[in-house]
């Protein structure tokens, strides 16, 4: 968990229910406390959380704090692996050259994990 995410010691009993502001705590992380942690960061924007619902596999990439994660739980039409490839592009989790390329190709790869990615000479 990052550093500056904020802990709250509130239940949530269900996905819908909202908490007021006021009626939340904020605790340390390590207070027993603490039950949940908040995509709302001290500077104004969010730090994406996601509560996945379908199956997966997450692979460190050989690229240091970055990696491949697997729907395998999950199977698109071309046209809606489409909208969420060009979304996360939006929002910068994936680079315009992944993007592009996949459009290109008609759909995506990822590298073995024992497969370095070649950096042209500087």
């Amino acid at each position: 968990m990052a550093a500056d995410l904020r802990v709250y010691a509130c239940d949530f009993k269900t996905y819908d229910e909202k908490v007021a502001e006021n009626e939340r705590v904020q605790v340390e992380p390590e207070d027993p406390r603490g039950a949940v942690f908040g995509s709302l960061g001290a500077d104004g924007l969010h730090t994406p959380q996601l509560d996945l619902d379908v199956a997966h596999v997450y692979t460190p990439s050989s690229t240091e704090g970055h990696g491949h994660l697997t729907l395998t739980g999950l199977n698109l039409t071309w046209k809606e692996y489409k909208r969420l490839l060009k979304a996360l592009r939006r929002a910068g989790v994936i680079q315009d050259g992944y993007y592009y390329y996949s459009m290109m190709r008609g759909q995506t790869f990822l590298r073995l994990p024992h497969v370095k990615k070649e950096v042209p000479n500087a």
